[in-house]
């Protein structure tokens, strides 16, 4: 979403002030004599439109504007970038005439489930699928790119590897989420262009890749982690996908499970499982023999996560169902849910898919390697608060970060943390999406256990304001 829609659907700008910025914005170079054809002007910046922002600081309720939301030009970027990046909201345009653009914007909710699951539900010992400082490979595809967005969204000092041209564009154009990544490495190779349909069809590269692939597995750290998008996956054929890759993806693959990554995951949406008239499986990536003995030797280090129908995800979220192995649909009448013929070929082949994978005891609990993302694990508001900080102390960043890193438990703090001084107060803005927003409303939420005052004499707070769950909060110590 561009900067002035995202102001006036946050209710910041009026539907008048939007329009008046949008005629100067646009308006530029339409005054005098007009000339007959673009090929007469000579300069172009004289019909160029200005950026939003700059005619929004310049336009004459500007001072108005600002007095009234409380916040610079600069901080309502910040705010709109990180709007972005905690909803998992691709902040770039994409032409939907291409294969990439238009799955981009279908099932969108699916795989923002799918991409939240991954860093975000817990095993019963508290693991993720990937975790803080892991290398992740990432092949291209949307799937693939809202699995880049979950870890901006959620996680801190992770490595990204992919060949995804989308991800790299999100990483150039949302600051947002290029700050929450250690590190973005582009696997190069031929960029995919059909030259007969005239456009770009994946968004990403392809081309002989294997040694790139191979050195970027290997290097020092080695991948953690590697997912594998995909347009069709089922427990016989295994994965498959359109476009010239299959080979890639296979050899991908076969050297993760080689080096030893902890896990090879792949993600999907209901409809990767399921043939239906229409739909292309497209390429086996591997033959059934080769994927079975892959899956048999590789049980404990593979994973899938997909998210299934609308209907049974209605089912999945009224706490029914969640045991794959045992479900049978006609058997859940309350509440009362039409399922249609996806639901019922879905829940054969999630159960083909379960019984394939298998799963493993942690903690008394049988933790399946397939899983079903069915609803938000992110809260919708990040949790942000302001510390406002003695400047008499000696305070500095470092200290203030140990101390949420020990009150956390975790060595590399999931917070975005900014420090500003106001006059002769010293300020430190604590960002908290997903992980970090759970723990930060927990701290909060200690106060009867007095560890947040304890907390506020270690870093010598004096007080405390902002937004737990979308609530104001305002302490003093």
């Amino acid at each position: 979403m561009d900067f002035g829609r995202y102001l006036l659907f946050k209710g910041l700008l009026t539907k008048g002030e939007y329009r008046d910025i949008l005629s100067h914005q646009f308006g530029h170079g339409l005054g005098g004599a007009m000339p007959t054809h673009i090929d007469e002007i000579e300069d172009l910046a004289s019909i160029r439109p200005f950026p939003f922002g700059e005619v929004l600081a310049a336009s004459s309720f500007a001072g108005e504007f600002f007095s009234r939301v409380g916040k610079s030009l600069g901080e309502l970027v910040d705010e709109w970038h990180e709007w972005h990046r905690g909803r998992l909201e691709p902040i770039s345009s994409y032409s939907t005439t291409s294969k990439f653009g238009r799955e981009l914007y279908v099932r969108q909710a699916e795989k923002k489930y799918v991409a939240q699951y991954l860093v975000g539900a817990t095993a019963p010992d508290g693991s993720t699928i990937i975790q803080e400082n892991d290398r992740v490979i990432i092949t291209e595809g949307s799937s693939g790119l809202y699995v880049g967005l979950g870890i901006a969204a959620a996680s801190h000092n992770t490595e990204i590897i992919t060949s995804s041209g989308c991800l790299l564009r999100e990483y150039r154009d949302n600051p947002a989420v290029a700050r929450r990544f250690r590190k973005v490495c582009v696997v190069g190779g031929e960029v995919d262009y059909d030259m007969e349909l005239n456009r770009s069809e994946h968004d990403g590269v392809h081309g002989d890749l294997c040694k790139e692939l191979d050195k970027a597995l290997k290097t020092h750290p080695p991948a953690t982690v590697v997912v594998i998008t995909g347009s069709f996956l089922s427990a016989n054929a295994g994965p498959a996908t359109i476009g010239p890759t299959a080979s890639l993806k296979a050899n991908i693959i076969r050297e993760a499970l080689k080096i030893g990554v902890r896990k090879v995951v792949f993600v999907a949406d209901y409809t990767k499982h399921i043939r239906m008239q229409g739909r292309i499986a497209g390429n086996q990536v591997f033959s059934s023999d080769e994927w079975h003995a892959v899956v048999a030797n590789n049980k404990e280090r593979i994973h899938i996560v997909t998210s299934p129908p609308p209907a049974l995800r209605a089912l999945l979220v009224s706490g029914q169902g969640n045991d794959v192995r045992r479900r049978t649909l006609e058997n859940f009448s309350e509440p009362p849910i039409s399922f249609t013929d996806e639901d019922h070929f879905y829940n054969t082949a999630a159960r083909e898919l379960q019984d394939l994978v298998g799963g493993e005891m942690i903690k008394h609990d049988f933790c399946s390697r397939f899983s079903e993302a069915y609803e938000d694990i992110f809260p919708t508001l990040p949790t942000s608060l302001t510390f406002t900080i003695d400047p008499a102390t000696g305070f500095t960043e470092n200290a203030f970060r140990e101390e949420l890193a020990k009150y956390s438990g975790k060595e590399t703090v999931p917070y975005e943390v900014r420090v500003r001084q106001e006059g002769d107060q010293l300020r430190v803005v604590v960002i908290g999406w997903g992980v970090g927003g759970r723990l930060l409303r927990k701290l909060i939420l200690d106060q009867k256990s007095q560890r947040i005052v304890q907390f506020a004499m270690r870093t010598s707070t004096r007080a405390i304001t902002g937004n737990v769950a979308g609530k104001s909060l305002s302490l003093t110590f």
